[in-house]
């Protein structure tokens, strides 16, 4: 029989990854952006707003920066599970963070 290991504390993300012997750091948290034509974005995954007024959401979600250039830009929803930002977008990009989080 194999080692009991102790799992008590732990989340059901963080049980998997025991029970298949990965570092509980393997899998991160992801970003995923779904852009409804060009005049909403829904961005899962953001912990944060870096910049906002009605022509640029600049918003940290890991260690990207998720930018997003328009106008009449605002954020309708905000919440831990989901960010929604709706006007004409004009552009959507992304940058890598140099700093630690």
């Amino acid at each position: 029989m194999g080692k009991s290991k102790n799992t008590a504390g732990l989340t059901p993300k963080q049980r998997l990854l025991r029970a298949v012997e990965l570092p509980l750091t393997s899998v991160g948290k992801s970003v995923k952006i779904t852009l409804s034509d060009n005049i909403r974005a829904d961005i899962e995954g953001a912990q944060g707003i870096i910049e906002y007024d009605d022509s640029i959401v600049k918003l940290r979600a890991g260690k990207l920066t998720v930018i997003l250039l328009g106008r009449d830009l605002r954020i309708t929803e905000y919440s831990e599970a989901l960010t929604a930002v709706e006007g004409i977008i004009n552009n959507l990009s992304y940058e890598l963070s140099c700093e630690k989080l």
